[in-house]
């Protein structure tokens, strides 16, 4: 495995850079009540991570992503957050009236928006080898439509 910025694609950095930041969103708050706060750590965003082996796998190792697996599990990633920011709701009588509130806290969100990000990063990405062999096989194309046009013209 190895580590190459410069030679990544938009869709390799986004991967990267949006595993970085659903990293450090485990340090955030994601519940905060008036009462406590607690960090993804402790509400087991961690177990998240799992959805993100494969595409950060596939970057590091410089290799074609399934676009088909990449989908599926930033997909997950996304449906599980959805699920978690959603039933993270408590209820509470204010002045007689029955109110109901989402409790969850930035760093939830956070790792919403670094999970669509990583889908992007997935959409978008594309091996730096495959980059040159599509480039090489366009250029050979049009030196052979070239080719093909002098001997008519």
């Amino acid at each position: 495995m190895q580590f190459n910025w410069k030679e990544w694609n938009y869709g390799g950095k986004v991967i990267f850079g949006s595993a970085c930041v659903a990293l450090f969103s485990l340090f955030m708050d994601w519940v905060d009540i008036t009462i406590m706060t607690q960090n993804g750590f402790v509400q087991q965003g961690y177990l998240l991570l799992i959805c993100w082996i494969y595409p950060l796998y596939v970057l590091l190792k410089n290799k074609k992503i399934n676009l088909v697996g990449g989908i599926v599990s930033s997909g997950i990633s996304i449906l599980f957050m959805i699920v978690y920011i959603s039933s993270k709701t408590m209820s509470d009588t204010i002045m007689g009236q029955d109110v109901s509130m989402n409790v969850a806290a930035s760093g939830a969100w956070v790792f919403l928006f670094a999970s669509i990000s990583l889908l992007i990063g997935v959409l978008r990405y594309s091996p730096e080898e495959n980059l040159k062999d599509s480039f090489e096989s366009s250029v050979d194309s049009i030196n052979r439509e070239c080719e093909q046009i002098q001997k008519n013209g």
